[in-house]
């Protein structure tokens, strides 16, 4: 059991596929003469696998850019444990363009020989050269995980997406998703197929939920906070002040007017504020949804008996409250939207 970058939010596929090719383009561009910055790196870490060597770097990776910090050691023994995990599912460090290029001179000069030979051995020689060339041109191959693809799409064992999440950077909600996501793509799966497919449909839609509410809360109170509403209210009680000491009554009804107008203002300020906090304690809630149902999936992978209808409702029912109190909000929110539109007109 896996799970596929279809199935995975977009975004988080995303950072999860960049973080493996750049891990593995950086040991494949590794340079002996950095063996100095990690001369321990691989007697500390036994491989458990055959394969993982190939992957476990001995150097310090060469940086794409000047620019570019060193890395701390924390991260370095993260993508130490990363790439044991990958070589653990068949990948491998492809060549450096050395190598590449090594291998193609190479097959070009048998083949040149193959040419003055000018018998059957030709064959041969253009045969072995053409096989070099070639290989130096499509080495990069050899870095990808076994059975890596299914059809047009990406696939990721448990414990491959659990690694590579290490190396990513996720807001909490996201890692949060993500950590659930880990859990259905285990095998075997806590629930049936069909199930799992709903429950990751359902997942990816309420971290959709989040990010919606995220961006209308950034929205409706993009100038506005608990300070600016204390502001209007200094400044309405200085109008009414001026108000009644003024001794022109064209002056007094202006005033008091405009003190009127900032009265509703502050309602409805206050309105757009109440409704963000809720906003906001939705996205917590949604939040807490994400860990209640994979700590729900963690306690049935565990359950001795067969599961039936009535082990997995629980899972339904956190969803369904969960995305039904989301519409409730969302609708709420565009009815106070629309009553601070027609204070403002």
């Amino acid at each position: 059991m896996a799970i596929s970058s279809i199935e995975l939010d977009a975004k988080i596929y995303q950072a999860v596929a960049t973080a493996e090719a750049e891990l593995l383009k950086e040991i494949d561009e590794e340079t002996p003469a950095k063996v100095e910055d990690k001369p321990t790196e691989s007697s500390t870490t036994p491989a458990t696998e055959e394969e993982s060597p190939s992957l476990t770097p001995t150097t310090k990776p060469t940086t794409t850019s000047k620019a570019e910090t060193a890395k701390t050691p924390e991260q370095m023994e993260k993508e130490k444990k990363v790439l044991e995990v990958l070589g653990k599912y068949g990948a491998k460090k492809g060549l450096s363009w050395g190598e590449k290029i090594g291998l193609m001179v190479t097959g070009a000069v048998i083949g040149g020989v193959g040419y003055f030979i000018g018998h059957e051995a030709a064959l041969l020689a253009y045969g072995v050269g053409g096989f070099l060339a070639f290989g130096g041109l499509i080495a990069d191959v050899r870095r990808l995980r076994a059975n890596s693809k299914k059809g047009e799409a990406v696939v990721y064992p448990a414990e491959v997406l659990k690694a590579l999440l290490e190396l990513v950077t996720l807001t909490p909600e996201e890692r949060r998703y993500a950590e659930l996501m880990v859990v259905l793509a285990q095998d075997p799966c806590p629930v049936d197929e069909e199930t799992r497919k709903n429950l990751i449909q359902q997942a990816n839609g309420m971290l959709d939920d989040y990010r919606s509410l995220e961006k209308k809360r950034a929205g409706i109170t993009a100038d506005l906070s608990r300070e600016s509403i204390a502001a209007m209210e200094v400044e309405r009680e200085r109008l009414r002040a001026e108000a009644q000491t003024s001794d022109d009554e064209i002056v007094r009804q202006t005033k008091t007017k405009s003190a009127e107008l900032l009265s509703h203002r502050i309602e409805d300020a206050e309105a757009v504020l109440r409704m963000a906090e809720r906003m906001h304690a939705q996205q917590e809630a949604i939040y807490e949804a994400f860990g209640t149902l994979r700590s729900s999936l963690l306690r049935l992978a565990a359950a001795p008996s067969r599961l039936n209808e009535a082990a997995v409702r629980p899972l339904w029912e956190t969803i369904e409250q969960t995305r039904q109190q989301t519409v409730l909000v969302e609708q709420a929110v565009q009815e106070v939207v629309a009553l601070t539109g027609e204070h403002g007109g």
